[in-house]
C-alpha cells in the first residue's frame, strides 16, 4: 500500500516517515541543465554502492609537473588527476522529472 507524503500536513494521522525527515538536500545545478524542476535521490553509500570511483595507477590525488617557461621568465605548472568514475548499481539512485 502506498501512502502519499504530505510534509506540510497539519493532520496528526499523516505523520512524515523518519526516512523522509532524515534526507539531506544537496543542491548542484550542473546535474541537469535541461530542467529547472528535475531532482535526484541517491542512497547512502553505506547502504548500497551506487557510484564507484578510483584513481588510476595509484595516483591518489593531483599530479603536478613543473618546468621552466621557455617564453617568459617564470615557471610553467601542469596539474592533472588520473581518475575514473562509473555508476555500478541502478537501485541506489533515482531521477524525478519534477513538476510539469
Amino acid at each position: 500500500m502506498i501512502f502519499p507524503i504530505n510534509i506540510a500536513s497539519s493532520d496528526q494521522t499523516k505523520v512524515v516517515p523518519e526516512w523522509v525527515r532524515s534526507l539531506i538536500p544537496v543542491v548542484e545545478p550542473r546535474l541537469d541543465d535541461s530542467s529547472l524542476t528535475a531532482w535526484y535521490l541517491f542512497a547512502d553509500p553505506a547502504q548500497i554502492d551506487t557510484v564507484e570511483y578510483c584513481f588510476l595507477e595509484g595516483q591518489e590525488g593531483v599530479y603536478f609537473e613543473t618546468s621552466r617557461a621557455s617564453r617568459s621568465d617564470g615557471v610553467e605548472m601542469k596539474a592533472r588527476m588520473d581518475f575514473g568514475a562509473a555508476a555500478i548499481e541502478y537501485r541506489g539512485m533515482q531521477k524525478n522529472t519534477g513538476a510539469a
